[in-house]
């Protein structure tokens, strides 16, 4: 299936979700990430399996046995990375990981550095765990000013919650620019 298969008039005849529903036929949302393509296959065998057998309990673990193994071995062969598989936490949503991440990562005062505009969610984050918000706006062209990001960051910035693609512009950063990150984070010993 590709974007041309997509049919507007049908997204919103059969959709439930807002994203369909909330603004005018002249107006192509694309503001929530509800998915707009069909289902794969795999996905709606399973689903239908569970349906049929009303397994549509709370989970023991939400963390499948075999999910951290196969993170674990494939972290090892892209990136010669050995992970312990008992310590890998499978998580939910990217949300849920970044609080979890910014707990865990650093102390209440400490700051967290963002870069604006950005996924909602992320500017709610540091005030709910009682971290700082460090901003720093991206130029009006979605380009990284690096030298403002230097100079945003002081000695108790801890994290930098990278979005990347970047939400809401859309904007993927290149190698050079991720690079120069890197080396900032060294720099200044940030967790990103």
């Amino acid at each position: 299936m590709s974007f041309s298969d997509l049919d507007p008039e049908r997204l919103r005849a059969s959709r439930s979700g807002e994203k369909w529903r909330e603004f005018a036929d002249d107006v192509l949302p694309a503001w929530v990430a509800d998915m707009d393509f069909a289902v794969a296959d795999p996905i709606q065998r399973s689903l239908l399996r569970m349906l049929k057998d009303s397994d549509l309990g709370y989970p023991v673990s939400p963390q499948p046995s075999h999910l951290p193994t196969v993170f674990a071995e494939r972290a090892r062969s892209k990136w010669s990375w050995e992970v312990d598989p008992e310590l890998v936490c499978v998580i939910t949503d990217v949300v849920q990981g970044l609080y979890i991440g910014v707990e865990t990562l650093c102390e209440p005062g400490d700051g967290v550095l963002i870069q604006t505009p950005v996924y909602p969610p992320f500017l709610r984050i540091p005030p709910h765990t009682k971290r700082r918000s460090v901003i720093c706006p991206l130029t009006d062209d979605s380009q990284i000013d690096f030298d403002a990001l230097r100079a945003a960051i002081d000695d108790r910035t801890r994290v930098f919650l990278l979005c990347n693609p970047q939400n809401p512009t859309g904007r993927a950063f290149g190698f050079d620019e991720l690079q120069r990150l890197a080396e900032i984070a060294i720099e200044h010993d940030l967790i990103v």
